[in-house]
């Protein structure tokens, strides 16, 4: 199959399905070539090194990239953020025209839903299937990421997600909550397939052995207890929650300290609600690469998974759900819904309710007072759910058959 792969964020951003999955998608015989935009996520200023320019294509570790330029955003400003999405889809269509040729497939990843626009431009041109691949359902995430309210904008997004919903041979969904949306939606059953997703160190190919203790990550046995928190620090993570259980834990006396690894658009407020609470136990880490990230967090006593409490939470599974099972360390999580049944599957998390500082601090509390042994079978429940349910490997066997019978069954009418 000859494949275009449409994304607005691919490496070096801290994407999933980056560099890695349309490498193993090409890996499998396929021909596979990459249309995005020039790396700015999270921060919203491009990444050092690179030199953006309206269109580019050149080889990137084996993959022919097409990249154009959009304008960087990552802000809580609706309109900027809105003109990201925007002109990287604009970009992108006039991209499609200048590269076009004949693709068997084209598939797009979904955030935003402007992405799908030159994909379906793209699949049009050249008699292509689309396969769309939903990872945060529109308009609901914006509405509980506080992007839009509930009202005409809402409305309208929500109008043109299900336009281009429909116009798709084929959708990929993370959970069978997002499943169940769809269809509810109007999008029929058989053209919906879920895919669960892996962890993104898992698609690097770095996950596995874990450090043999916490304790070990920065010399000596000395260290405080670290429960550690990687990834996005925004309205959905609900982080508030650290602070109030590392209130309770800094009274009862326990060195514990809760550290909050990454970026967003929270970290201010939090930083400076530590700071006028008098909070001494967390602490807050620049954001940094993958790869540093993964040393971090398999060397953290306690890894820690929140969303705040919302109905489309109950429906996703975020990714960190398969970064934390994927690196065996246990777990504490804040979550409802099919993450928090997954995380129940694996036996390696202890769980508290979404919100709850004295469920979270009761929750370390428990996991700290365990033995080291008793801590290490969490870990190891943990890498073998991963292996057995989630891994690179399996998503990438199921995707290949979405993307087959794509080809082989035709379009679709809309």
């Amino acid at each position: 199959m000859k494949i275009l792969y449409l994304s607005q964020w691919f490496d070096p951003e801290p994407i999933l399905k980056g560099h890695a999955f349309a490498a193993a998608l090409a890996a499998t015989h396929d021909e596979v070539e990459v249309l995005t935009g020039f790396p700015s996520y999270p921060l919203g200023t491009f990444h050092e090194g690179w030199s953006p320019e309206a269109f580019r294509s050149a080889d990137e570790d084996g993959l022919r990239v097409h990249r154009v330029l959009s304008y960087p955003s990552r802000d809580d400003s609706v309109a900027r953020r809105a003109l990201t999405y925007l002109s990287f889809a604009l970009m992108a269509c006039l991209g499609v025209i200048r590269i076009r040729r004949h693709w068997d497939v084209v598939y797009v990843y979904h955030p935003p839903i402007s992405a799908i626009v030159p994909a379906l431009l793209a699949a049009r041109l050249s008699g292509a299937r689309l396969v769309v691949d939903v990872q945060d359902l529109w308009p609901e995430t914006l509405r509980a990421t506080s992007m839009v309210g509930g009202g005409r904008l809402y409305r309208l997004v929500g109008r043109l997600c299900d336009f281009l919903y429909r116009r798709a041979d084929r959708v990929v969904v993370l959970s069978d909550g997002f499943r169940n949306t769809l269809v509810a939606r109007g999008i029929p059953r058989s053209r919906v397939t879920v895919v669960r997703n892996w962890s993104r160190f898992d698609a690097d190919g770095r996950s596995g052995a874990v450090a043999a203790s916490g304790r070990s990550r920065l010399g000596g046995e000395g260290d405080d207890f670290e429960v550690l928190y990687a990834g996005a620090v925004g309205p959905a993570q609900g982080l508030e929650v650290v602070l109030d259980a590392a209130e309770r834990v800094e009274r009862r006396g326990r060195r514990i300290v809760f550290r909050i690894l990454g970026e967003g658009i929270e970290k201010t407020r939090l930083e400076k609600a530590a700071k006028d609470r008098g909070i001494g136990n967390v602490e807050f880490l620049p954001g940094v690469d993958v790869g540093k990230a993964l040393r971090r967090m398999r060397c953290a006593d306690v890894l820690l998974i929140h969303l705040r409490a919302d109905p489309l939470f109950d429906i996703t599974i975020p990714s960190k759900v398969q970064d934390c099972l994927s690196l065996g360390r246990p777990i504490v999580a804040g979550v409802h819904g099919e993450a928090r049944t997954l995380l129940e599957q694996s036996g390696a998390a202890t769980l508290f309710d979404s919100g709850d500082g004295e469920g979270l601090a009761a929750a370390v509390l428990t996991v700290a007072s365990m033995s080291i042994g008793d801590r290490h079978a969490l870990g190891r429940r943990a890498r073998e759910y991963y292996e057995r349910e989630l891994s690179l490997s399996r998503g990438i066997e199921e995707t290949r058959r979405v993307l087959t019978r794509a080809v082989s069954e035709g379009a679709v009418s809309a």
